[in-house]
């Protein structure tokens, strides 16, 4: 079993630990590295095999001969054209390490880059040769199994040991399921595991699993039931193929730790909890075998829901186990974009307000009073509310949090005519909101207004502005800062639309944050200082 993993510049992964303490279900979100996580576990097998296998570079301790060279052709856990590909950023200059722990030995490997084709491989220094010994004994067996892809519509029979590597090789290109037929040949050679196979397909689909044949040309069929007629593989729904591909694979290669990715690829919901439950039961009673460590990736809320005891959630800072209570929010995190993540690791802070328009014009006061909030609003990390369901900011930053915990979070909403006295409930993310309507009755300040109009449309459009507001909105001549009762009520928006549509101004409602760019710091509402106040204080700026 493996304990734990360290990844030093393989792929996206600069320096990264992940331990294990049993069966791990990995989620994330996408490019967060869940497949580039198994690629590195199976290449350290792959080379680890390799330098095990040389005698030579297992005893010379000279510096060039305790080295395994590897040709890129021999690597088939990330077939590259260009060995550099594996490296963090292409940066060749410094080895990729990757460590694996069991409870027998730990063992890390070294790969140093040579040439786009060729690298070398050595266990690093600080591994001792008790633990060498013990892994070349007793060696872990890994099974890796990728999403299903590209059957061929012919494929020609290759022996048992060049099926393990093409498998490989073809998963990287897409084509995962070139050998389908081939592993099903070899493995209806053993008849317990051949009923065993067919025991899955009945079960998962009512479908009669027929007997494969040929040798230089292969067919594998299967049929609907026995009234029907038998169909070729490459009939098959891709739903079909994929459960297919992955219990075949698991019943052609015995192993210790199985790591597979996606099984759920391509399946109707209803079939995601049970090809999990598939795996849970293969790992842990098929033939009587000693439990076997299951390590899955995936992005199906339903295999989510079903595997809540070992979630792992993988951050920039490894591999997290999800507590039982934190386990439904991982549901949140799946239709999270990856920027979601990106940028909440790196702000650490998120703003929840009713949409861009109020960005823009919470931009423009702390850049006309200097406010410290500035650098934070100029690029922000914010998410709309608007026309967002019901419990929305707290199921998003419940989710964001299982990636980031710290994260800090406020909501600022508009006051939408709500009683200023009123007190919320208690919540996870605190929200403020404004006295007026909503931001934009902040931007009604008569001389700002006049302002902007002048320069838009010039002196004529500004003289009827003025007599607009004159007419509509008197108190706001006798101080812009109060707020009247028949102020109340209106929406900022319409108050500028119409000002705007009297003096014959086109500006459409994203513009109106260049209202604020006409105004003087003494034209700032003071109820919009406390609010760039108190959202610095509560985002910590």
């Amino acid at each position: 079993m493996i304990r734990k993993v360290e990844v030093r510049n393989f792929k996206r992964f600069e320096q990264a630990t992940f331990e294990f303490d049993d069966h791990a279900v990995i989620v994330g979100p996408n490019n967060c590295g869940k497949t580039t996580l198994l690629q590195a576990i199976a290449v350290w097998q792959e080379v680890c095999g390799m330098w095990m296998g040389d005698e030579a570079a297992r005893t010379t301790k000279t510096p060039q001969g305790d080295y395994e060279p590897v040709a890129i052709n021999h690597l088939e856990s990330v077939p590259y054209a260009d060995f550099g590909q594996m490296w963090r950023n292409q940066d060749t200059s410094k080895p990729i390490v990757v460590s694996v722990d069991t409870p027998r030995w730990v063992v890390d490997l070294e790969l140093s880059y040579l040439g786009k084709e060729e690298l070398s491989a050595r266990p690093t220094e600080r591994v001792r040769e008790a633990d060498l010994e013990a892994c070349r004994q007793d060696p872990m067996d890994l099974v890796y199994i990728p999403p299903f892809s590209g059957l061929d519509v012919l494929e020609r029979q290759v022996t048992p040991k060049v099926v393990v590597g093409q498998l490989l090789r073809d998963m990287v290109q897409g084509r995962g399921g070139s050998v389908l037929r081939t592993m099903l040949l070899d493995i209806s050679n053993d008849e317990t595991k051949w009923h065993m196979l067919q025991r899955v397909v009945d079960d998962f689909f009512g479908y009669e699993l027929v007997r494969p044949r040929g040798a230089v040309e292969m067919w594998a069929g299967y049929r609907h039931s026995q009234n029907h007629s038998v169909l070729e593989l490459a009939s098959g729904a891709r739903g079909f193929l994929q459960v297919l591909f992955v219990c075949a694979s698991l019943y052609y290669r015995d192993g210790s730790v199985l790591l597979v990715d996606e099984p759920d690829a391509h399946l109707h919901m209803l079939l995601q909890e049970k090809i999990y439950q598939q795996l849970c039961t293969f790992a842990g009673q098929q033939r009587g075998q000693p439990d076997r460590q299951l390590i899955v990736t995936t992005h199906s809320e339903v295999v989510v829901n079903a595997a809540s005891a070992n979630l792992r959630f993988l951050g920039a800072d490894g591999l997290r186990r999800v507590p039982s209570d934190k386990a439904k929010h991982v549901v949140g995190t799946l239709g999270l974009a990856t920027s979601d993540f990106v940028c909440a690791e790196s702000e650490r802070r998120i703003l929840y307000v009713e949409g861009k328009t109020d960005i823009d014009i919470l931009r423009e006061w702390a850049k006309l009073i200097g406010h410290p909030l500035l650098d934070f609003l100029e690029k922000p990390f914010w998410s709309p509310t608007a026309e967002q369901p019901k419990g929305f900011v707290a199921r998003h930053f419940a989710a964001l949090q299982l990636a980031v915990p710290g994260l800090k979070a406020v909501e600022l909403r508009d006051g939408n005519g709500r009683d200023a006295t009123a007190v919320d409930p208690r919540r996870a993310v605190q929200r403020l909101y404004w006295t007026r309507y909503e931001i934009e009755n902040y931007l009604v300040h008569p001389k700002a207004v006049l302002r902007f109009v002048t320069e838009r449309s010039g002196q004529n459009a500004r003289e009827k502005a003025d007599r607009h507001m004159k007419k509509y909105h008197p108190y706001l001549y006798a101080d812009a800062f109060e707020t009247p009762p028949v102020f109340r009520p209106l929406k900022g928006k319409d108050v500028l639309a119409g000002i705007m549509e009297s003096a014959g101004v086109s500006c459409a409602e994203n513009e109106y944050y260049r209202i604020a760019q006409h105004m003087t710091k003494n034209e700032v509402h003071p109820e919009v200082v406390e609010k760039l106040d108190r959202l610095g204080t509560l985002l910590g700026v």
